[in-house]
């Protein structure tokens, strides 16, 4: 059965059964998953830093713990939520970074002084949000139990420390599920706020917009004034991009400044074939023995044929959603090893695996393959290896 809207009121129960019965649950699981994975970074950096590297600048703690959760990207949204997207000495912070994630560093440094560990509170806090809102999302959908399935395989997929560190992917899965979860209840106003931040979060978000369009269904009325009103709300939806393009045009004289910046690292989306990067990767991965190539060309399989599989459940506006999520972000980036980072927030895609083991027994089996392929990427991330761009 595809996803369908449900409006508010016709089913309230499912997502507070879920938190109340899975909450605390899925609480320690995700605690005593990041304590392990913390442990064996920090491990992992003390036996073979020597061997590896990371570049000046990225290391942003020197406890070996908590080294490891921060990254190449890190260094801009930590520069821009502490100097703004222009340092004391008038140099320019890439503006390809939106945002509204150093914006959040910013306020979570009221709380916490130290630029990164404000950083690190924040992802987790909105990972912690993610997970309730698409356990009350899923619960309503596919039942408690699938829903508490799909959620361990977030927690457990073997990329998902990307979502603990300190990167935007936590707070875009965030809003991600709070927009499309409101709007399957029909909360218009507020699934239009969710989405317009999402839009300054990461410009993976762009593309999104014809399915949030779709999953709103602002012209479902029975009347006009209910029309008017489902309508009213998509009025909210530019409002943070504008404003951040406004900025840009005040510092830079360019409102499209991030698409120019983009354009100059290399970024041509007519010149990018993702099926040409993803068969590169194997080749690469097979001939060259680049095992980090071959394992981020294979999620992206996976997640194709896992979202491809469950066409049917998912309905075409969540299968178009998945796909796009995989795929898109290697139209953004010249290497694929940046991709594995977005599998982590592709929520389809675990909707799919939920839907999937409903059907199959042999998910204890699939968790403790994930585990042990998180705990092998966790090694060679915290090292400084090209695993993880």
């Amino acid at each position: 059965m595809a996803i369908e809207n449900n409006p508010v009121g016709e089913s309230d129960r499912p997502g507070l059964a879920f938190l109340r019965r899975y909450g605390l649950l899925l609480l320690a699981v995700l605690v005593c998953n990041r304590l392990l994975l913390a442990w064996i970074g920090g491990v992992a950096v003390e036996a073979f830093a020597p061997h590896f590297y990371k570049p000046d600048g990225h290391v942003f703690s020197q406890n070996s713990f908590a080294a490891p959760w921060g990254g190449w990207d890190t260094l801009f949204y930590l520069q821009i939520a502490t100097e703004g997207y222009v340092s004391p000495d008038g140099s320019m912070v890439q503006v390809g970074w939106f945002p509204l994630y150093s914006l959040a560093i910013k306020l979570a440094t009221v709380l916490v002084p130290n630029a990164y560990w404000a950083a690190l509170l924040v992802s987790n806090l909105c990972l912690l949000g993610a997970i309730a809102l698409l356990g009350a999302w899923l619960a309503e959908v596919i039942g408690l139990d699938a829903a508490f399935r799909s959620v361990l395989f977030l927690i457990f997929f073997p990329t998902s420390m990307v979502l603990s560190g300190a990167f935007s992917e936590s707070i875009f899965l965030l809003l991600l599920v709070a927009a499309f979860y409101l709007a399957h209840r029909g909360r218009n106003t507020g699934a239009c706020v969710a989405f317009s931040l999402l839009l300054i979060s990461r410009p993976m978000a762009l593309p999104l917009a014809p399915f949030f369009l779709v999953a709103l269904q602002p012209l479902a009325g029975t009347g006009w004034r209910d029309r008017v009103r489902r309508l009213a709300p998509l009025f909210l939806l530019p409002i943070p991009f504008l404003i951040y393009s406004w900025y840009l045009w005040r510092l830079t004289g360019d409102p499209l400044a991030y698409v120019h910046n983009k354009l100059a690292a290399g970024n041509d989306l007519a010149a990018v074939n993702p099926l040409a990067a993803v068969w590169s990767s194997l080749s690469r991965g097979f001939t060259e023995h680049r095992f980090e190539h071959f394992f981020n060309a294979g999620l992206v399989l996976f997640g194709t044929a896992a979202v491809l599989g469950n066409r049917r459940s998912l309905g075409w506006n969540y299968l178009l959603l998945g796909l796009v999520l995989i795929w898109f972000p290697l139209l953004l980036h010249v290497t694929i090893l940046s991709s594995s980072r977005y599998l982590a927030v592709a929520v389809p895609l675990f909707s799919g695996l939920a839907l999937g083991g409903e059907r199959c027994r042999c998910t204890p089996g699939l968790y403790m393959v994930c585990l042990v392929l998180q705990g092998f990427v966790m090694v060679f991330w915290s090292t400084g290896s090209r695993f993880l761009m």
